[in-house]
């Protein structure tokens, strides 16, 4: 793995009290979804993962997506950037045969993943950014989806803080609209 720099990303910090950012458990939030699904769709999530953190670490891909979080911009919006990438290459991959009611449940799985693995590594991903990242990338894959979304809407309480997360929205069943059936990217 690449040795990260020791930083804190901007609105880590909080009048003088450290981030805390031990409440970002990727373990946890897909224990909380599983309670939530039949064990199908518990299975399907499990393999939906499996593969994300296969594309996320592979000595192919890795370098690329730390040079993509290295990059400008603010965490919140390169976090659901990446995830929302990897959700529809993903799915793209998988030639329509990933449940699309999983895409956010398993994008939810992965993102909190990246964010563990950037606080191993001398990041500093807050649950705030989290959250946000994660309110952000279920508009966005809803967005490539075709399906429409409530920017207004407050984000799900995090699991974390002892809520379980808020049923992800269902996916439009479009065989020929939206553009995740057209191969588009957000």
């Amino acid at each position: 793995m690449a040795k990260r720099k020791n930083r804190r990303s901007k609105g880590a910090m909080r009048a003088g009290t450290a981030p805390n950012v031990n409440l970002i458990d990727a373990n946890l939030w897909q224990q909380h979804l599983n309670a939530k699904l039949p064990p199908a769709k518990q299975q399907a999530l499990e393999r939906i993962v499996v593969a994300g953190m296969k594309v996320m670490f592979s000595p192919q891909t890795h370098q690329m997506m730390l040079t993509e979080l290295d990059g400008q911009g603010n965490m919140v919006d390169k976090l659901a950037q990446a995830a929302t990438k990897l959700m529809i290459m993903l799915y793209q991959h998988s030639n329509g045969t990933m449940p699309g009611d999983l895409l956010i449940p398993a994008g939810g799985v992965l993102l909190a993943k990246a964010c563990e693995f950037l606080n191993q590594t001398g990041d500093t991903v807050t649950e705030d950014q989290f959250r946000d990242a994660l309110v952000l990338m279920t508009h966005m894959i809803l967005k490539v989806a075709g399906a429409p979304t409530n920017k207004g809407a407050a984000p799900a309480a995090s699991p974390n803080a002892g809520a379980a997360p808020a049923a992800p929205p269902a996916q439009p069943a479009s065989p020929t609209g939206g553009m995740l059936n057209q191969g588009a990217t957000p």
